[in-house]
């Protein structure tokens, strides 16, 4: 399916948040949209509500600052240099590991689900599977 021309994008809901939101990440076709932020925390969104309110999930020890899909499985990472692995059917986290010296900044999942990547101010990419 082709992307949208930005010329036709419209704004369709407001979410507030009482921090500021640094991560976002939601499966393709999914009414479902995972936030992270400056309250170190991920939290749920179910976009198909007529007012989506935030449900948290788990917290960081701070700054949530990269979120990314793989399967089904929200691989989270943070300032305090720790990705977390949440199984969002079971609705539980499955692992945290200590995985950077210094900030994270960014977690990208590859299309399968099979391999995320973390980049860090420890000036390190890290690839896990």
């Amino acid at each position: 399916m082709p992307a949208p021309s930005p010329d036709t994008l419209k704004q369709l809901k407001d979410v507030p948040r009482p921090a500021i939101t640094f991560a976002v990440a939601r499966a393709d076709g999914a009414d479902v949209a995972y936030l992270g932020g400056s309250d170190f925390k991920v939290v749920r969104l179910d976009l198909a509500a007529a007012k989506p309110e935030p449900k948290e999930l788990y917290a960081h020890d701070s700054y949530v600052t990269g979120l990314a899909l793989a399967g089904g499985t929200l691989v989270s990472g943070g300032y305090d240099g720790q990705l977390t692995w949440f199984d969002t059917a079971a609705g539980k986290v499955v692992r945290t590991h200590d995985a950077h010296a210094k900030w994270i900044r960014r977690v990208a999942a590859s299309p399968d689900g099979k391999l995320v990547a973390s980049v860090a101010d420890d000036m390190l990419c890290k690839v896990w599977d």
